[in-house]
């Protein structure tokens, strides 16, 4: 009561706003109050309310430390994040453990657009990363602390989820298609405008006078391979080695392909709407290969293994299917309905996220090893695509922008390889 009261005669010095303890101990109607006494900077009263009501009254310590930690960062509260980052480097342990794992988190974006999807490239001295928001713009970052690599570009056309990126031997470049059947090459780093690439394009449905909006979906590997498909069709090619050639017509329409594997052992994932799977090498090699075991319901979010030899697969009811080329089991028996957005995929971890609204978000990790139950997370809203950077690292992707978070070491092997109940 004392503490509320003092609160109200605006008696609580500032500098306890900046104290982590204070903050997550005090009663929230106490902090809601010293933040409004901050009358001398409006903009800074406003970024702290704004943190503040990402912050739920009734949530578990941990996880309102892990909130406190993005909101601090994400709306630039200077002073709590340097207090942020001393609280939890000194942690052994304990409520601050999640908030520890957050490297970085991009300050909150424009209100007039939203990001919707995210691509990355392998890890390493040119890596890239890119979002796209809703009003069809790109924007490329450094995965290691989030910041720009150039300005934001948009190509003619309406672009479908199926952006790709990768570096290859010139570098970190993205290849884009667009509804219109384009398919556009931009380069992640310095001021290129981006640059058609129609040799690329597979034929149109029924020949040149085919017509309509069939999207296309489109992978590129780090090898310089590029891998097409549109309704049934599947294409492969190389950048800057004349035109796609026809590898294989599916007895469904393709929902999603993927390019994964070391260079020189490139391989390919074809996801189909009916929930069938097929695989194709994409350097010299045998042909498709039928993946055992198609989901029972059709896809929703899929992702690959770097290494190319697993694929994670949610249905539509959220229900989580592993699949490899000896065979498949089911990743929990939950599902998770409406609310799952995305899925990631390494050799050792496997990612949900997703989230209800804008201020319901949620990321779900799974250790392959199975030595551990699923750990669940809360985030400031919700999570619209994820990506495993290495072993040790994932990006996620909200409205707002991309946060990342440091996975905790794992140990043991990943347990995918072995087999498992059947999905």
């Amino acid at each position: 009561m004392l503490v509320a009261h003092a609160a109200g005669l605006g008696l609580i010095p500032g500098r306890l706003l900046d104290d982590p303890a204070f903050l997550l101990e005090a009663p929230a109607t106490v902090v809601s109050m010293a933040i409004k006494q901050l009358r001398s900077d409006t903009a800074e009263r406003s970024r702290r309310s704004r943190m503040w009501r990402l912050i739920p009254r009734d949530a578990p310590a941990a996880d309102r430390a892990l909130l406190l930690r993005i909101g601090a960062q994400r709306f630039d509260v200077k002073a709590l994040v340097t207090a942020l980052e001393a609280a939890t480097r000194e942690a052994a342990e304990g409520d601050w453990q999640l908030a520890k794992a957050i490297e970085w988190v991009q300050p909150d974006g424009s209100r007039d657009t939203r990001v919707i999807q995210v691509a990355a490239t392998a890890p390493g001295p040119h890596a890239a990363v890119i979002t796209v928001r809703d009003d069809d713009s790109l924007a490329f970052w450094d995965p290691s602390d989030g910041t720009s690599l150039r300005g934001a570009v948009s190509v003619p056309g309406i672009l479908p989820d199926d952006v790709t990126v990768a570096v290859v031997e010139s570098g970190a470049v993205a290849l884009v298609p667009t509804l219109q059947r384009g398919i556009w090459l931009v380069p992640c780093r310095g001021d290129t405008a981006p640059v058609p690439v129609p040799e690329l394009l597979p034929p149109r449905p029924g020949g040149a006078a085919g017509a309509g909006l069939v999207p296309i979906h489109l992978a590129l590997h780090p090898g310089g391979h590029v891998l097409l498909a549109a309704g049934p069709g599947v294409w492969t090619g190389r950048l800057g080695a004349g035109a796609v050639r026809k590898r294989a017509t599916m007895d469904a329409r393709v929902h999603s392909v993927h390019a994964a594997g070391p260079v020189g052992e490139a391989v390919a994932w074809i996801v189909l709407e009916s929930g069938h799977l097929r695989r194709l090498r994409l350097d010299d090699g045998p042909g498709q290969t039928v993946v055992p075991f198609p989901i029972p319901r059709p896809p929703l979010a899929v992702a690959v293994c770097p290494a190319g030899d697993r694929a994670l697969i949610a249905d539509i009811t959220g229900a989580l299917h592993l699949r490899g080329t000896t065979g498949g089991n089911a990743l929990g028996r939950e599902t998770r309905g409406s609310e799952l957005r995305a899925v990631a995929l390494s050799a050792s971890a496997a990612a949900v996220a997703g989230g209800s609204g804008d201020r319901s978000g949620w990321l779900e990790i799974h250790d392959l090893a199975g030595a551990a139950t699923p750990s669940r997370l809360r985030l400031d809203e919700a999570a619209v695509a994820v990506v495993m950077y290495g072993e040790d690292k994932m990006l996620v992707a909200r409205a707002s922008g991309l946060l990342s978070i440091r996975l905790p070491h794992r140990r043991g092997r990943a347990a995918g390889h072995r087999a498992g109940r059947h999905g």
